[in-house]
């Protein structure tokens, strides 16, 4: 139901401005994708700050290059939303 909820108002859009109902929903979904990457990033580095140099040796999917890929991942992530 939620889902269709979803589709409804995506037809709400292209019937009330449909030659800006694409970009309108592009960017909306592009915005949440780059939220739900940033809070998982900030979960990964919260988590890792809480494991002990033990526990941290014995991950079985270690970040590679911890911090410095999630400081990059946040400036890809910023550059992204500055673009939109």
């Amino acid at each position: 139901m939620i889902s269709s909820a979803f589709v409804s108002i995506g037809v709400i859009v292209n019937f009330f401005i449909p030659e800006k109902a694409f970009l309108f929903l592009a960017n909306i979904t592009i915005t949440l994708a780059i939220f739900t990457w940033s809070v998982i990033v900030v979960v990964q580095m919260k988590h890792r700050h809480f494991l002990s140099k033990e526990e941290i040796a014995n991950l079985k999917y270690p970040m590679p290059f911890y911090p410095y890929s999630n400081i990059l991942i946040f400036i890809i992530l910023a550059m992204s939303s500055v673009s939109l």
